[in-house]
């Protein structure tokens, strides 16, 4: 990496820039990154704003180091842009002035692939927001509460996730900034379609839309297809989302998660073999060829969704030593979320019978989606102990029935559709209680789980 920053500023000198655009670059932050489809003309920008820069100039370099980081996030450079995150970080760690690491922060963090780094983004995000809080800047207190609300629900902390969008929505009013407000508007979406209110989620979604239209946000409708999907997945308008993720999939060919979302929904409606299609052409190259970015576990879960969905028992053998080692986090977009990574962990170990191990880390899954009060999290989960104890036995004890009839109440309470077919079929499979709780360990047919498209219609 430093080689490479050594020929950038080469090249500057060359062309007469080493003394032009750092200041330009710094102006132009607007506090978080560019999506794949708009990010390249900006990354140019900052490569040449950082060969221009004079390092001896230690807070002015930490800063374009930090902002060219998170540029490379949807590039192939992944160990270059994490070594000069940790380079951002390192300096402003070391600068006498506080303020530096708040504002160094935000942009090295988005850098630093998650959920790999967790326990650095933890530490770096704790100074920040101290050091931010300290300096009676709203503007900077919000862009470090707004790096702190992802690292918390990364983390599972809904205290601390809660802590910060209070202080993002307080101090984004202080400063009357339009860009600030559409940032708290795409998190109000999410935090509204996360608690099960999904009429008043979609006006949310489409609020945050105009206005992100409306000040010119060149992502805007890449957060919104985002957003649509997971408001639609819930509520089961697998169909509708079709043209929608498409679109965005072919105007960010290089964002695995909009082409794992289409996979997601031809299987939810039928398409299963251009489902299989996608998740081949990931698993065929392994799952470290997935780009190693701040949407590598959005990605990786979207493949464990296509797997369970269709019961690629080889699959899923491939991608639980993926996830399994972050059972303890939050799969996490920055404006939407798959839940509990444990749940996944748990559905692949179901499919693998695993029964136990499945059980624990569903029941983990449950109690963090409990704690965020994230409704759908918490029917799937529950849809899923039911499906994977009736996997195990060929019936549904009295604690399985209950699991099943919560969700089924959450669901109706909250309009999640697809679920009212997912309850039909597995009572329907279960007819009668167990008299008595089964011997553990023994094995069933899969063909239970193919019942209605059960995991079709139970998938997070």
């Amino acid at each position: 990496a430093l080689a490479t920053l050594d020929s950038d500023k080469k090249a500057a000198e060359d062309a007469g820039e080493a003394a032009m655009m750092p200041r330009d670059v710094l102006d132009a932050d607007r506090g978080f990154m560019l999506l794949e489809a708009h990010a390249s003309d900006y990354l140019e920008r900052v490569r040449r704003a950082v060969a221009g820069a004079d390092p001896s100039d230690g807070p002015t370099y930490a800063r374009l180091l930090a902002l060219l980081a998170q540029s490379l996030v949807f590039t192939p450079e992944a160990d270059t842009r994490v070594e000069i995150a940790r380079r951002a970080i390192d300096l402003a760690s070391a600068d006498p002035s506080p303020p530096l690491l708040a504002v160094v922060a935000p942009p090295a963090l988005r850098a630093l692939p998650s959920p790999h780094d967790g326990a650095l983004r933890a530490r770096v995000v704790a100074q920040a927001i101290a050091a931010a809080e300290a300096s009676d800047d709203p503007r900077l207190e919000f862009v470090v509460h707004h790096a702190g609300y992802v690292v918390a629900i990364e983390a599972g902390d809904a205290l601390g996730a809660a802590r910060s969008i209070r202080r993002m929505r307080a101090t984004g009013d202080r400063c009357g900034d339009a860009r600030l407000r559409w940032v708290v508007a795409l998190f109000d979406a999410f935090e509204i379609t996360m608690s099960g209110r999904l009429d008043d989620a979609e006006l949310a979604v489409n609020a945050a839309l105009d206005l992100g239209t409306e000040i010119g946000a060149l992502d805007a409708f890449e957060l919104f297809a985002a957003q649509a999907f997971a408001l639609g997945s819930f509520a089961g308008r697998h169909e509708e989302l079709l043209p929608l993720v498409k679109q965005a999939m072919s105007t960010n060919p290089g964002i695995v998660a909009f082409r794992l979302a289409y996979g997601i929904s031809c299987s939810a409606v039928g398409r299963d073999a251009e489902a299989r299609q996608i998740l081949a052409s990931f698993l065929d190259r392994g799952v470290d060829a997935i780009p190693d970015d701040n949407l590598w576990i959005t990605s990786v879960i979207g493949l464990a969704v296509i797997a369970t969905e269709i019961g690629d028992v080889r699959a899923a053998a491939q991608l639980l030593p993926a996830i399994e080692p972050f059972a303890g986090q939050v799969a996490f977009s920055g404006v939407t979320s798959q839940g509990p990574i444990a749940a996944y962990v748990g559905k692949l170990e179901a499919l693998l019978g695993r029964y136990d191990d499945a059980e624990q880390h569903l029941l983990q899954a449950l109690a963090t989606a409990t704690d965020f009060g994230w409704r759908y999290h918490e029917a799937s989960t529950l849809y899923a102990l039911a499906q994977a104890r009736f996997d195990r036995h060929r019936c549904l004890d009295d604690e399985a029935r209950g699991w099943l009839d919560t969700a089924a109440r959450l669901c109706r309470a909250a309009g999640y559709a697809g679920f009212a077919a997912a309850r039909a079929a597995l009572a329907a499979a279960a007819p009668a209680p167990c008299a008595t709780p089964p011997v553990p360990g023994a094995k069933t047919a899969r063909s239970a789980r193919r019942c209605a498209h059960f995991a079709r219609s139970s998938r997070v």
